[in-house]
């Protein structure tokens, strides 16, 4: 039911035969080199699964849709690979989701990935740093019922925005936010103001022309700030 061979130095192609480990549920293969591999379809099917880690494993091309097979996900990385993803609507399928990493994916055609994601009813941890993401129109109503963690750092926007995205204050459930490195300009937004859960707040590496504001002092929770 649980296979770990992450950070093992396997590479080349792997073996299809876990694919018939039928009771299996928690598959991390992370920290291995299958540079240039795509993903392999056989593992969308293994529909038992609640944890995948396919992490830093050097896969590229598109991120197949049929991963939406995998309905039983409480778990989902597949973040720092070389990954495009021209939608995101196969995530609509796992309603278990808690977790999902797609750091460095190329989502630049995904123009639907904020209304897409926001619904996911379960979804606790989101990470979209280094991400290529496309304009989007901000939803007006706003699900996101269970995020406590988002990390969009060093994300990039086609076309580039240099603010910070007004969905990011309706999030009230929030614990952890890093928005560092985004070239992001003009005063610190007041509406931080509004996650009054915070305890990790990342605002560093950013081009803020404000002095820091009252809105901050506000935030009894926060254990880190990083505003350097």
């Amino acid at each position: 039911t649980h296979l770990n061979l992450s950070d093992t130095g396997f590479r080349g192609k792997i073996p299809p035969q876990i694919g018939n480990l039928s009771k299996l549920r928690y598959l991390d293969l992370s920290y291995n080199d299958f540079e240039g591999m795509a993903i392999p379809s056989f593992l969308c099917a293994m529909t038992s699964l609640t944890h995948l880690d396919l992490s830093h494993t050097g896969f590229m091309g598109k991120i197949p849709s049929q991963i939406g097979n995998l309905s039983n996900l409480l778990y989902l990385d597949l973040g720092f690979n070389n990954l495009l993803a021209e939608n995101v609507e196969w995530v609509s399928s796992m309603w278990k989701l808690e977790y999902l990493h797609l750091s460095y994916a190329n989502l630049s055609k995904a123009f639907h990935w904020l209304h897409t994601l926001q619904s996911l009813p379960s979804l606790t941890h989101l990470y979209l740093s280094d991400c290529t993401l496309p304009h989007y129109n901000e939803p007006s109503l706003l699900n996101f019922s269970s995020l406590q963690t988002l990390h969009l750092y060093r994300t990039s926007y086609s076309p580039a925005i240099s603010f910070v995205p007004k969905w990011i204050f309706k999030l009230k459930k929030l614990v952890s936010l890093q928005l560092w490195g985004n070239e992001i300009q003009g005063p610190i937004p007041g509406g931080i103001r509004n996650l009054t859960l915070l305890q990790n707040l990342d605002l560093s590496g950013n081009s803020f022309s404000s002095s820091i504001p009252d809105c901050l002092y506000g935030l009894h929770r926060l254990k880190s700030l990083d505003l350097s």
